[in-house]
């Protein structure tokens, strides 16, 4: 199972304003300081990195999200994955990224390559499967590479789960940020958040294509059912045609900061979870435990579940064919 939970060392990537600690446990990023502010939720000790549930800045995969009773159909051959959340799949089973120790291949001043080995079989997968992620500092931008090859045809789709509040005061909310989404359809989840429609964004509650406070726009729609199934927002955004390397897929603000974070990615959707789960069992950097909306998470994926949604992209990785996807955070201050 090469899960191997004693491992605490932790790479420390700097350049410039940006200041990025890296875990081989679950290729995990433990802390973002942006100006000398912690603008992602760390973890109160690394032991706690690939143990707890909240997933917090660790790489998600085989497959980021859920699958609907952990079933795939990969050519002629049906597979049954692990059911680690009920009767589906969670993030590629109980034996998916985050609980694995990569390999630091290399690590020096701003930027950390790392490795891990997924055997054929393993929570049901196919193929032995060599992932890379690279962790990679540009002026005031952290780069996520992340790059996959299988000696057999299997379902790749990585993410990474950071959860961000730009203020840096995880004791509160950060739905009081501002949010812009480029997407026009959102995907609509059942009771188990397994995806179940899309709908077009206008005049709803998932119309971010213009900034818009996320607590305001909560308020705005008070019997949106959606919500209320995910206590926020835990839905997968539709991305917009555009320029991966120079237009954003999303834009947070927090005005009491001044802080600004832009994401840019290749990925063809964007899952925003307004982090309603979090609670005390969480404990943060600081001695505080996490709590509902402490924190946001913008996972740039596949469409969840895309096996089983007709016109979905597909996540099929060919045999010896290779997987690359990015996924870019620009910070700037107003201050």
């Amino acid at each position: 199972m090469i899960m191997d939970h004693s491992s605490t060392e932790e790479i420390i990537l700097q350049r410039g304003s940006l200041q990025v600690h890296v875990l081989p446990m679950g290729a995990a990023v433990s802390a973002v300081q942006f100006r000398g502010r912690e603008v992602a939720m760390a973890l109160a000790s690394t032991e706690q990195y690939g143990q707890d549930g909240s997933c917090a800045g660790s790489i998600l995969g085989p497959a980021a999200g859920r699958i609907a009773g952990g079933r795939l159909q990969i050519g002629s051959r049906g597979i049954q994955l692990d059911q680690n959340e009920g009767a589906n799949t969670l993030h590629g089973g109980r034996h998916g990224l985050t609980h694995q120790r990569f390999e630091v291949l290399s690590a020096a001043g701003d930027n950390a390559v790392l490795q891990a080995c997924l055997p054929d079989g393993l929570d049901g997968w196919p193929g032995n499967r060599r992932i890379q992620v690279e962790y990679r500092l540009e002026e005031n931008a952290l780069t996520i590479l992340l790059t996959g090859t299988s000696d057999a045809d299997t379902w790749l789709d990585l993410s990474s789960h950071l959860y961000w509040n730009l203020n840096g005061n995880f004791a509160k909310s950060a739905l009081d940020q501002q949010l812009q989404i480029r997407a026009e359809r959102v995907i609509l989840n059942d009771s188990s958040h397994l995806p179940v429609g899309l709908e077009q964004v206008s005049s709803t509650a998932f119309d971010f294509r213009q900034p818009h406070c996320i607590s305001e726009r909560m308020e705005q729609y008070p019997q949106e059912w959606q919500l209320s199934n995910a206590r926020g927002y835990n839905n997968a955004f539709v991305l917009s045609s555009r320029d991966a390397e120079t237009e954003p897929a999303a834009v947070l603000r927090d005005d009491s900061a001044g802080n600004v974070m832009k994401l840019f990615t290749d990925q063809p959707a964007l899952v925003f979870y307004s982090g309603g789960y979090l609670d005390g069992s969480t404990r943060l950097a600081g001695g505080i435990g996490a709590s509902s909306g402490c924190a946001i998470a913008l996972e740039a994926q596949n469409w969840p579940d895309a096996g089983h949604i007709k016109d979905a992209p597909s996540a099929l990785l060919e045999q010896g064919a290779l997987y690359r996807r990015f996924i870019r955070f620009e910070f700037s201050s107003r201050r």
